[in-house]
């Protein structure tokens, strides 16, 4: 089973990695993870928001593990995506020389791994975002999508591939998806993830009780070994929830939206 890995906001593929480290070691050799980072290097500027104090007082970080990333950048009203057409052809050339089964995201690279799924679905979809390669799709359909923290984008060219059909299918995310969300999340609250959930027509929902992070306690581990190792729709949804349990501690909570 290989996985494409997309990191959050100001992460980086080597970050993501480390804060799945226990679910990639409980989910074994059966599944590969690959983490690739966010072709956009973010600023001290970017990273804390305004905060003068701290940027004046600090030097960019230069340790390839330390840069932070994103696979887009918001406009100061949030409703413009600058960049995101770069990433979506960056992750083109990577799936056409790669295939995996699925995706798994987290909080931007979340909603990144839902647009990914969504698009992979639709041809129309594809070449709208100049996707095709010499007239074909660059990857199948992934068979899952895992989506923690994720959200429908604010910027409403991007929206619409959730809430609009085409010629070629349906509006929303139809590959089967996992949506993970926090029940403290202040980042991408409950809420703002509900719409995403409601656009894909194959989803589970999990709840942890923490904020804005991935899970990985015990009992998360064990899900995560079971959902993503599944062999078929009805294997991956006959996993037990772990949900009932507490969930452990949280990753930095710096996230863009």
């Amino acid at each position: 089973m290989r996985i494409l890995a997309l990191h959050g906001y100001t992460q980086n593929s080597h970050i993501f990695s480390k804060r799945l480290g226990a679910i990639r070691k409980a989910c074994g050799k059966e599944c590969e993870f690959v983490f690739l980072d966010g072709p956009h290097v973010l600023t001290l500027a970017d990273v804390n928001f305004g905060n003068m104090d701290v940027q004046e007082t600090q030097p960019e970080p230069t340790d390839p593990e330390l840069i932070p990333r994103a696979w887009w950048r918001s406009d100061d009203a949030g409703t413009k995506y600058r960049g995101l057409e770069e990433s979506l052809l960056y992750l083109r050339d990577h799936l056409v020389k790669e295939k995996y089964n699925g995706v798994f995201g987290f909080s931007q690279g979340a909603t990144m791994a839902a647009l990914l799924a969504a698009v992979l679905e639709r041809p129309a979809l594809a070449a709208q975002y100049n996707l095709l390669t010499d007239g074909q799709m660059p990857h199948p359909p992934f068979e899952f999508c895992v989506v923690a923290a994720g959200f429908i984008p604010r910027d409403p060219s991007l929206a619409g591939i959730f809430t609009e059909a085409s010629v070629d299918g349906p509006a929303g995310l139809h590959t089967r998806s996992l949506h993970i969300i926090g029940a403290t999340d202040i980042l991408v609250t409950p809420e703002r993830s509900q719409p995403l959930i409601d656009a894909s027509t194959k989803a589970r929902v999990e709840q942890h009780l923490g904020g804005h992070f991935v899970p990985a306690t015990g009992p998360w581990r064990t899900f995560f070994k079971a959902y993503l190792n599944a062999k078929s729709d009805d294997e991956a949804a006959a996993v037990p929830s772990p949900s009932s349990t507490n969930s452990g501690t949280s990753t930095p909570v710096t996230s863009a939206l």
